[in-house]
């Protein structure tokens, strides 16, 4: 179980989250909705370990993880963000077989490219292409997780309705085995998915 208890967060004198309240657990997905600038991200980067709140609690299974205190924890997740963390000057392939290397999963390169249909694109350098295409190699990174709780940032942006697909289908068999947690500033249709609206 993941659970979060009145998590607040303030920058500057701009409250960003207020008294945020939810519980998740294995097998379920969550939906952080709203606008832009409404603290999706933050609560993410909260969730990764990567901001501490200014009060609440967050917990897995009991255990304190705020500010990534809980080794354990972060060993258990996989964050994708705003920003792709590709190397520009590398080709497809070869951004991928670093992140499959890290995962040590580099026997599914073959199916990461075919799965997000980026296969005629592998030698090219990930400079050239298209902001759509960006994020389909980074969603392929998706394909060597071995982490069972996902932390996505807007991960349907930029994509055309048929790579959305197959992101959902990933995205639920996933959630099946573990737990995800998405932003979105548009409506998305996921089984089993909670939503957190921030206003």
């Amino acid at each position: 179980m993941l659970s979060a208890q009145n998590l607040s967060y303030r920058r500057g004198d701009k409250i960003i989250l207020a008294d945020l309240s939810f519980a998740l657990a294995r097998g379920e997905g969550l939906v952080i909705a709203g606008a832009n600038g409404s603290g999706k991200t933050t609560l993410l980067k909260i969730l990764a370990g990567l901001l501490a709140p200014e009060s609440g609690k967050l917990e897995l299974d009991g255990t304190d993880i705020i500010g990534g205190k809980s080794a354990e924890y972060l060993g258990r997740i996989l964050y994708l963000g705003h920003k792709n963390a590709m190397n520009e000057e590398l080709t497809v392939l070869d951004n991928l077989k670093f992140w499959a290397g890290l995962a040590g999963n580099e026997i599914l390169i073959p199916a990461a490219l075919a799965y997000f249909a980026l296969e005629e694109y592998a030698l090219m350098p990930y400079k050239t292409l298209s902001h759509g295409l960006k994020r389909r190699v980074a969603l392929a990174r998706l394909i060597f997780s071995q982490k069972d709780i996902w932390l996505l940032d807007e991960p349907f942006a930029n994509l055309d309705g048929e790579t959305g697909e197959r992101l959902a289908n990933l995205i639920a068999t996933r959630r099946q085995n573990g737990m995800v947690i998405l932003s979105s500033h548009q409506a998305v249709a996921l089984e089993n998915f909670k939503e957190l609206r921030l206003e």
